[in-house]
């Protein structure tokens, strides 16, 4: 792509909780503008969206509801569209952007089936349009370091040990169309343990408790630590907290607390994500790191392995994905 002389002009699907960091994170980074935002309660999101903006009103898109979302897709200067409304709207939305030559930055997951996922990036792959789908870890500043020194610290990696909490609790409406722990909680374990280990696993074992009479298969967490062990030593990447100072005393150790929840301990993520993908729609940096088909494919699938493995109770061989 050659590099454009005025700003990538967007539009954001959905202005929840992953839609308010993207739509915040683009007006901070200033490589890009979003014309339009498409959410089902326009009122609400326009209020999120001027507080993000710092009431700077003279910036605020112009709000749709999904069934005013054409007039998005056939404005010419429209180049790009985040995807960050409900689960079950992701294909719909992305088949859209792909008929109307839309660059697409999409939130996990594409589809909610394998064969509906191939067939939305062997879509946008004929038409030479980008569909990132951002797992944000892998752009954490402490995971991207950690990923670096394993080679010469560690050598080869023995174990991965991720620990995850999801704080605070999901709402139960949230749950029902979430798609399940392993696809919206696990699948960013399932990936930065992959990217971290530089190969895919043979096989998975999964179990799960249901704790919460409300849910069935649910036990949400948020990622919290992540430990690599090698024949080497050892690399690890640990909470982050509000404060780096720690007080130790005869009454023991005392820390600040750690940061509230997955917004704010990836804010570096996110922000790098975005960044990634404005760069190569803009063609600022054509080798800006991407998430490709082919990962979003086999994370995917892993999670439908540990959906499988739990079911079943026993351990599932993994064949990766290696072509569309």
């Amino acid at each position: 792509m050659s590099a454009q002389t005025s700003l990538p002009v967007g539009a954001v699907f959905g202005l929840g909780r992953a839609g308010r960091i993207h739509f915040g994170n683009i007006a901070s980074l200033r490589l890009a503008r979003v014309k339009y935002v498409i959410d089902a309660d326009p009122k609400a999101a326009s209020v999120a969206a001027a507080a993000i903006l710092g009431g700077q009103t003279d910036e605020l898109p112009k709000f749709l509801l999904p069934e005013e979302e054409d007039q998005a897709m056939a404005d010419p200067e429209v180049t790009f569209c985040v995807i960050c409304s409900p689960t079950m709207t992701h294909e719909t939305a992305l088949r859209k952007c792909i008929n109307s030559g839309k660059q697409m930055f999409c939130e996990k997951p594409i589809a909610t089936s394998l064969e509906s996922m191939k067939e939305v990036h062997k879509l946008a792959e004929n038409k030479g349009l980008l569909l990132h789908c951002s797992f944000n870890r892998r752009y954490d500043p402490s995971f991207s370091l950690l990923r670096d020194r394993i080679p010469n610290t560690c050598g080869e990696v023995h174990t991965i040990r991720t620990c995850s909490r999801d704080n605070p609790y999901p709402s139960i409406e949230y749950l029902r169309t979430s798609g399940g722990i392993f696809h919206d909680c696990g699948v960013h374990d399932l990936d930065m343990a992959c990217w971290l280990a530089g190969e895919w696993p043979s096989t998975v074992f999964a179990t799960a408790a249901r704790h919460n009479p409300q849910l069935k298969d649910f036990n949400d967490h948020d990622t919290a630590v992540i430990v690599v062990h090698g024949a080497q030593g050892m690399i690890a990447s640990n909470n982050v907290c509000d404060r780096a100072v720690t007080s130790s005393t005869a009454a023991g150790v005392n820390s600040a607390n750690i940061q509230y929840s997955f917004p704010q301990r990836y804010a570096e993520g996110y922000v790098n994500s975005m960044r990634s993908f404005l760069s190569r729609i803009s063609g600022s940096d054509e080798n800006a790191m991407i998430v490709t088909p082919i990962e979003s494919l086999n994370v995917s699938t892993l999670a439908d392995a540990c959906e499988k493995s739990l079911e079943t109770g026993a351990p599932v061989k993994f064949q990766p994905i290696n072509t569309l």
